[in-house]
């Protein structure tokens, strides 16, 4: 579940109308490289609205991109955080800590992808903050991301009250996944059980911080179970899951099926799931699923869904995120 090449997906963004110009003073402000953390890559770029909205000042949304947990960049959510800011939204994509070259051998050796949560959480304290400085009083967010950074969207909008060390500064109101991994842990996940299994050994392993073998695999035992659980945001949608819009390539080879299945089948125990081409109602929590019929990985085949995604999106920003809305559910 590796990132692809910048050049495929700058290519995806355009064909699949993902891009978006900026122009500065035209379009809002663009309040680049704020850092909110101590580290060289804890930044995040922060994008004003060319006028508050008075209904859209307690909501802001950020973007998590994707990589494979080990590569990627801000800039390739940019498109997604222009877009939503020239709705009106206060908006920022992140950058967040990989699994590469760049760490010590010591952050390895601590790393897991929980280490990322507690990034997110900074990286929204520091939204927050930055937001009050220009008139906004953020309450709750939406987080979106595609590939890995869906995941950790999902993983955290799932977590986020109760993981261990969790110290959310505002309430999240929505994930909005596209492509992403959801599920880690069932029967057949990491393929055949008489296949190699040295390669998700090891992915399980740095993702989870549990030390796991491809022999722990085979089992599975009960830790690399709960290794992989712990990973698997399909795993907490019975426990804290908050309201979700999914989106699938069709054709997707990187991300298969399963995953969104996971989604359908935990949220489906609850009794939750929208119509293709309706949004599902105000219960919480909601779960809607729009699939990309003609696209891979990266979604970049069928525009008309993408312009689905976002009416959908704005649908949801609008129920749970506007000061209106929210008031008139109470």
């Amino acid at each position: 579940m590796s990132g692809v090449s910048c050049v495929g997906l700058n290519k995806a963004m355009r064909d699949g109308g993902y891009a978006e110009g900026w122009e500065d003073g035209a379009d809002g402000a663009l309040l680049a490289d704020v850092a909110y953390g101590a580290r060289e890559w804890e930044l995040m770029d922060v994008y004003l609205p060319k006028e508050r909205d008075p209904s859209k000042l307690k909501g802001a949304i950020l973007f998590v991109h994707g990589g494979g947990w080990t590569s990627g960049s801000r800039a390739n959510e940019q498109g997604f955080a222009r877009h939503f800011a020239k709705e009106g939204w206060l908006t920022a994509n992140m950058e967040y800590m990989l699994y590469n070259y760049k760490l010590s051998a010591e952050e390895k050796a601590g790393y897991s992808v929980y280490k990322v949560l507690d990034e997110i959480d900074l990286a929204l304290a520091k939204l927050k903050e930055v937001g009050a400085e220009h008139g906004y009083d953020v309450e709750k967010v939406a987080v979106s991301g595609h590939s890995a950074g869906g995941h950790l969207a999902m993983l955290y909008g799932y977590t986020y009250k109760t993981r261990e060390n969790a110290n959310p500064p505002v309430e999240v109101a929505f994930v909005a996944p596209r492509a992403a991994p959801s599920d880690f842990y069932t029967p057949g996940a990491w393929g055949p059980g008489d296949g190699d299994l040295s390669g998700p050994a090891s992915f399980l392993s740095f993702m989870s911080g549990v030390a796991t073998t491809a022999d722990d695999l085979r089992g599975p035992n009960e830790k690399a179970l709960a290794a992989a659980r712990s990973i698997s945001p399909a795993a907490f949608i019975g426990e804290s899951a908050v309201p979700t819009l999914a989106a699938y390539g069709g054709k997707d080879s990187v991300v298969p099926f399963t995953q969104y299945m996971a989604l359908i089948r935990e949220f489906g125990k609850r009794g939750e799931g929208g119509s293709p081409e309706t949004p599902s109602g105000s219960g919480t929590p909601v779960f809607d699923l729009l699939i990309f019929p003609n696209s891979n990985h990266m979604l970049g085949s069928d525009p008309g869904v993408t312009q689905k995604w976002r009416e959908f999106f704005n649908a949801y920003s609008q129920r749970y995120l506007t000061i209106n809305e929210r008031l008139s559910d109470n």
